[in-house]
């Protein structure tokens, strides 16, 4: 079986580079459009097929993310991307909505698909339904337990995990919190990152809001699972990916390079030594405190960050005094010109150093234990902390990275007196042959030497490669350094030209087979759908967060997440949870044996209305299907109670003016105080199904 890889994200090509040259093995990155980091840097059309040709070059692979749910207006364009970027050659694609793979699955076949986290796949049954539909991985649901992971490794399909980095508080495609506070949905990539908020806690019983200190409720700390690689291998994961395609280049590069020394360091038989140096540097380049409790399971677990949402930075010392606008810090670390500090006064009020005094002296660098002087713009008090939020020399460090040599090359040298010298190179399955256009002749006085061949094949400082085994069959002959130089040239051209040449698509095989489309309204069904609450009898609504893959059997359910498509149920409605936005989604489910769809509730009406022609006229068919017309929508699971402290049990969330339940299950709930409450003139004859 392959290693493990190794996945960094990237925001920029040169971010994309660099992550390469400190180790990755594969990059994930976004275009303009239809990605899940709308406010990144991303890639253009240039960048992309410039950033796939140096991956490639490296032996990396390169996943472009369309992982954003697509409306009416959006699919034809997002098909056209889809196109771009299969014959830039792109390894792989990484997408949420259904009817994004409906359509590629069939124009473009051999075009791997990778199932993003926002498809909400939290269950074997899911696992197991995303390797039915053809997906070659699954990036597994954050809040995934090392034990589940280890079940869904068991299946046919390459299981992704993330291991570092931020994360949500709520179920990824689940959270509708961004679209009903802001009207950013966080399934289009627009995420307002309501759960970074302070919000007041109100306790509904005596109608009075409790005190805190720590306001940030729904803030989760860090994602760091740098000590549990070897656990995540044993287990058969086949990636590991950080999160971060909106950090810097500093911040990509080094946890990068961490873990690539905990990668190597398992396949070598050695135990990973980490330092209290790297750990400082990791501290420094962005972190919100560090937590496993997610693969853990672990409740006890520390996994909220409630009184900072933000970097949290290295200790740097405390303020001694303040005069005028000059704050007078006791270093407890270094601090030198151009780093960024933040007084915990607050406020948090930071900055970056332009101008650091000694002793009333301009200096560059300060060492811990100086006493410094810094003119900030605000107030802060006597014995107030700081931290130190960027740390300018370090991350200047990766400006400059050296190649990375991690293509091992097998050489064999023949040299025969009254013959071409010839090289063989051996990369893989790949085998290749250059010689000269010289005869050797028997040398007079200096015969080749094996350490002087080696030297002069050996410099490959500005390629990818390294000679990792070299073999020589030599008789006497005198070989001059011109003819090993262009050898070594020839050589590597033709070696990259064939692995360029051996790119090869993913040869799926679909595992199931679509039926035809039902069509013709169906009036009695309507009518039993329109009771899926009234008369729970009629339909059973299946959990939307079951990581026990617990389903009924019962010929009537109400389907909500990806490990309930494939039930044998006679009578199947598809639930809004499952976020069905556009036309193609719609035919997928009716074509998968759906009688009825509950449409996405982030729809507006005149995406609704183009979603219905478009249905109608691309598939002949006249059903018509569901919207919530009212009921307290659940915005966010969370599995992670952030008020098992608290013995009240009727709370409410409040920010600003709006108020947001929170009800206690298995799986925490935040559902509106208010009812969601729509009617649309498009649907006037859709029968409607209340909440």
């Amino acid at each position: 079986m392959a290693n493990v890889e190794l996945l960094a994200p990237a925001g920029s090509l040169d971010i994309l580079k660099a992550a390469i040259l400190c180790g990755a093995d594969a990059v994930y990155i976004g275009g303009k459009n239809f990605g899940a980091r709308a406010y990144a840097q991303n890639f253009n059309h240039d960048e992309i097929i410039e950033g796939v040709n140096f991956a490639h070059h490296y032996g990396a692979r390169v996943y472009v993310t369309m992982n954003t749910l697509l409306n009416e207006y959006e699919l034809e364009a997002a098909l056209k991307e889809v196109d771009f970027l299969y014959h830039a050659k792109v390894d792989a694609l990484l997408i949420q909505d259904y009817g994004l793979y409906h359509e590629v699955s069939k124009a473009y076949p051999d075009f791997e698909l990778h199932a993003s986290t926002q498809m909400h796949i939290h269950n074997l049954e899911g696992v197991k339904s995303l390797q039915k539909l053809g997906f070659k991985r699954v990036v597994l649901a954050r809040e995934t337990s090392l034990e589940l992971i280890s079940e869904a490794c068991k299946q046919d399909i390459d299981i992704e995990v993330f291991v570092h980095g931020a994360i949500c508080v709520s179920y990824s495609g689940q959270c509708l919190m961004s679209s009903a506070m802001f009207k950013r949905s966080g399934n289009k990539g627009m995420c307002a990152q309501c759960c970074r908020l302070p919000y007041k806690l109100y306790d509904e019983d005596s109608k009075s809001f409790l005190d805190s200190d720590q306001p940030y409720f729904l803030s989760p700390r860090d994602m760091n699972l740098l000590h549990h690689i070897p656990e995540l291998i044993n287990a058969g994961v086949r990636s590991l990916k950080i999160e971060g395609r909106m950090k810097k280049k500093a911040y990509v590069c080094y946890v990068t390079s961490l873990y690539r020394a905990a990668i190597d360091a398992y396949y070598e038989g050695k135990a990973f030594q980490y330092t209290e140096a790297m750990d400082h540097q990791l501290h420094s380049l962005f972190q919100r405190n560090f937590t496993d409790a997610y693969l853990t399971n672990n409740p006890d677990t520390p996994f909220f960050a409630s009184k900072h949402p933000n970097h949290q930075g290295t200790e740097l010392g405390e303020v001694v005094a303040f005069k005028g606008h000059s704050a007078y810090i006791k270093l407890a670390d270094s601090l030198a010109q151009f780093d960024g500090i933040r007084f915990l006064n607050g406020h948090d009020d930071g900055l970056m150093i332009n101008y650091l005094y000694l002793d009333d002296k301009l200096i560059n660098q300060a060492k811990a234990g100086d006493i410094v002087r810094v003119d900030i713009p605000f107030k802060v008090k006597v014995h107030d902390s700081v931290i130190k939020t960027s740390d300018y020399h370090f991350e200047a460090s990766f400006d400059h990275l050296d190649n990375r040599h991690n293509l091992g090359l097998k050489l064999e040298v023949i040299a025969k007196i009254g013959d071409h010298l010839k090289i063989k190179g051996h990369y893989k399955d790949l085998n290749i042959q250059v010689e000269s256009l010289e005869i050797l002749e028997k040398a007079t006085k200096l015969n080749a030497q094996k350490e002087d061949i080696y030297r002069q094949l050996n410099k490959l400082n500005d390629t990818p490669y390294y000679i990792e085994d070299i073999t020589y069959d030599l008789d006497d002959v005198f070989i001059p350094n011109k003819i090993l130089n262009n050898l070594r040239r020839e050589l590597i051209a033709k070696m990259d030209a064939l692995r360029a040449s051996s790119f090869k698509r993913f040869n799926n095989i679909y595992a199931f087979s679509y039926r035809p489309l039902n069509k013709g309204l169906n009036a009695k069904l309507i009518q039993r759908a329109s009771y899926l609450y009234a008369d729970k009898q009629k339909y059973h609504c299946l959990p939307v967060i079951n990581p026990a893959s617990h389903y009924l059997d019962d010929n009537y359910l109400t389907v909500s997440e990806a490990g309930g498509i494939f039930l044998n149920a006679e009578h199947k409605i598809a639930y809004y949870t499952l976020n069905i936005t556009n036309s193609s989604a719609l035919a997928f489910f009716r074509r998968l044996g759906f009688e009825a769809v509950i449409l996405s509730t982030e729809l507006n009406d005149n995406e609704l209305a183009a979603l219905l022609k478009n249905y109608h006229d691309k598939y002949n068919d006249d059903y018509c299907p569901h919207i919530l017309k009212r009921g307290k929508r659940t915005l966010m699971y969370l599995h992670m109670d952030p008020f098992k402290n608290w013995e009240n049990r009727h709370l409410s969330l409040v920010f600003k003016k709006d108020k947001f339940n929170i009800s206690r299950k298995d799986i925490t709930e935040i559902r509106e105080s208010k009812d969601y409450y729509r009617e649309n003139k498009h649907f006037q004859d859709l029968e409607i199904l209340d909440d």
